[in-house]
């Protein structure tokens, strides 16, 4: 194991590490006071070694980036880490493996934990009493970096394990497929029209009042974006919703802080942006309408379906086609991931046909 904490240390693992076949990766961060998550450890895992990257004490990653951009990268549940590594360095990898979307497809639980697989696959058991470290916080002693190096120690192994067994059942380039919707860069983008689906009891308002909080969910998504915040220390959605439902575009100030000093800082701003906004407010979204006894029917014929064609292949009915996805295609909606790739060959096509 190695910490690399200097520029130059940096420089001469890139250049031994570029010509790797793969890297195992992961990252340590933080996001309780920030919108964007802050890196604080990325760490490498070889065959021959286990570096630990510092961040916080290197001011260039160029080379990093540079390296890892290249370099197919093997992670688990890697969304979390590719979008830290997006927000860092704007980059994603060419080409992941995710062991977690290998799991599922290969038979194991389909939001198995590293830790459980590693015990699962290598009989093998993982301290995890660090869970809850700051790794913003230095000197990081050595149980802390133990507890980092071991996140990449076994990475190759299981994913070379799990390699073998979709191979056998002809599934790799399925997991490859799978992957490849982590490197989209809109999963890791801020969409501030699309702030509004975060509001928890937004459908409950009235249209004219949703208007409003769809408006309000934009103005905080993008007042956090701008002081690097996390949303609900800009505005509680509580707050959101209460200034949405009292808004009347009279010349008042707005109403429903539960804070004076939120008040303070951000009535104006917000009675200016409504008010600017008057005629641009979004549509509102309509409320889900509770599914009628057909519709639930041809849910359950759907689920059924799944169900069988899960237990045929050995994997999870989720792997297949999660039940808000059969949800959605009992209203009429088709662009879904079970209507395409491997997904639309091996079950969409059955379920197409029960939907007519």
């Amino acid at each position: 194991m190695h910490v690399v904490n200097t520029a130059t240390e940096l420089a001469d693992v890139c250049a031994r590490l570029t010509a790797c076949t793969e890297l195992s990766i992961d990252t340590e961060f933080v996001r309780e006071r920030t919108f964007f998550a802050k890196l604080c450890l990325l760490q490498i895992g070889t065959a021959d070694g286990i570096w630990l990257i510092d961040p916080l004490a290197i001011d260039d990653l160029e080379p990093l980036w540079a390296m890892l951009a290249t370099t197919p990268l093997v992670l688990h549940a890697g969304r979390q880490d590719l979008e830290v590594s997006w927000q860092a360095s704007g980059r994603l990898p060419s080409t992941v493996l995710d062991t977690q979307v290998m799991a599922g497809l290969a038979g194991y639980a389909p939001q198995i934990g590293y830790a459980a697989l590693v015990k699962t696959l290598l009989d093998i058991e993982l301290d995890k009493s660090k869970t809850r470290t700051d790794w913003s916080r230095r000197p990081l002693d050595a149980d802390e970096l133990a507890y980092a190096a071991a996140d990449v120690a076994h990475l190759g192994d299981i994913r070379a394990l799990l390699d073998e067994k979709l191979a056998s059942l002809g599934r790799q380039t399925w997991a490859r497929e799978d992957t490849l919707s982590l490197l989209e860069p809109a999963l890791y983008n801020t969409d501030t029209s699309e702030a509004w689906r975060r509001v928890k009891g937004l459908s409950r308002l009235a249209p004219s009042a949703r208007r409003s909080a769809m408006a309000l969910a934009r103005w905080r998504e993008q007042t956090a974006v701008e002081k690097n915040l996390p949303r609900q220390w800009v505005l509680r959605d509580s707050e959101l919703l209460a200034i949405a439902e009292r808004y009347r575009f009279d010349g008042r100030a707005p109403q429903g802080f539960e804070n004076a000093a939120t008040e303070r800082r951000y009535a104006r701003k917000i009675q200016r942006f409504l008010d600017e906004n008057r005629d641009t407010l979004p549509e509102p979204a309509p409320p889900s309408p509770r599914p009628d006894p057909t519709e639930r029917e041809l849910v359950k014929r759907l689920g059924k379906a799944v169900a069988a064609r899960a237990a045929e292949l050995g994997v999870e009915p989720e792997v297949l086609a999660p039940m808000r996805e059969l949800r959605s295609s009992a209203k009429g909606e088709r662009d879904l991931r079970v209507f395409s790739g491997w997904r639309r060959r091996v079950v969409g096509d059955a379920l197409l046909a029960v939907l007519g």
